[in-house]
């Protein structure tokens, strides 16, 4: 076995026993009766709104990340979208948020952008979304006012918000060490680093300021298909239940998981409406429901831009 099948065979290990003990915690307190009785009952009518609605915030994302790229990148919208679909069904199909790295691979096997490019644009599009949900996050824990999960959650919080401040200061550090003289001097550094640098200046620009509105309109629209998602199952998703129920599911998507998030969304759903005295089965069935209904198509289609694609991307080793 070569040393990256290994590497790769053991993030996926991990990723799955992390998913299994995240899915343990969540359906604990609960059965899978229950589980079963909330996913049967769910309205399909409810369901049908979810998906228009998840169809909407990913055409969103599309464009974002299209004015992320275009300093280094300007492809027409279709292309754009093709490669962000294969990434986000990607990491539906592969542990530990894989997909990301496919979607740069991907990316340069397409339409020749370099992997630097993509990861920097796909870095800036993750700082954007942390904003955002840690924002949803805290503004839901302080409308709720407390309750069972609230050290939890605020632990959450404050860990995504830390982890987020973290991740900014390392994409401004990475970008001034891309114009040191002493990059320039290796050849191969000395181009990445260029790829790195023209890629993360598009945050000096009003087109960065277009894609953080776009981000509250793609957020706006997830926090609609979530609230239908949440009405399929008879919840009453009120302003304050979504935000914490979008923030901490978004925010758990930051561990290493299974594949679709499988386990770490379980209980991420179940400890947001435990908050609200909801039952631990109404968690693990919404988060069921999102991977089957709204996750489950993309990863569908990401497998058919794949089949047809006359060249298909690796997932590239990491070390």
């Amino acid at each position: 076995m070569g040393a990256a099948l290994r590497t790769r065979t053991a993030q996926g290990a991990i990723g799955l026993a992390i998913g299994a003990l995240f899915f343990w915690l969540a359906a604990r307190n609960t059965s899978f009766e229950e589980i079963s009785e909330a996913l049967i009952g769910a309205d399909p009518a409810w369901l049908l709104a979810a998906v228009a609605l998840y169809a909407a915030d990913l055409a969103l994302r599309v464009r974002r990340w299209q004015l992320l790229l275009r300093p280094c990148a300007d492809l027409p919208y279709r292309a754009i979208g093709r490669v962000l679909l294969v990434g986000y069904g990607v990491n539906a199909l592969l542990p530990a948020r894989l997909g990301e790295l496919f979607r740069a691979e991907f990316f340069k096997r397409s339409y020749g952008v370099t992997r630097s490019v993509g990861l920097a644009s796909v870095a800036l599009e993750r700082l954007l979304d942390g904003v955002i949900v840690v924002a949803c996050l805290a503004a839901g824990l302080w409308l709720a006012g407390g309750g069972e999960s609230d050290a939890a959650l605020l632990t959450l919080c404050l860990s995504g918000a830390g982890l987020f401040v973290a991740f900014a200061g390392g994409l401004a550090v990475a970008s001034r060490l891309a114009r040191l003289d002493w990059v320039e001097s290796w050849k191969l550094l000395s181009t990445r680093a260029d790829d790195v640098r023209a890629a993360l200046a598009v945050a000096a620009t009003p087109a960065f300021v277009n894609a953080g509105l776009l981000t509250l309109a793609i957020y706006a629209l997830e926090a609609g298909a979530l609230a239908a998602i949440l009405g399929a199952l008879g919840v009453a998703p009120t302003p304050t239940i979504v935000l914490v129920v979008i923030g901490a599911a978004s925010l758990s998507t930051l561990l290493p998981s299974a594949p679709g998030f499988i386990g770490t969304y379980q209980f991420a759903f179940s400890l947001a409406l435990v908050e609200f005295g909801f039952d631990p089965a109404i968690g693990v069935a919404a988060a069921t429901l999102v991977q089957s209904v709204l996750f489950a198509p993309v990863a569908v289609i990401a497998v058919a831009i794949l089949s047809a694609a006359p060249r298909v991307a690796k997932v590239p080793h990491v070390v």
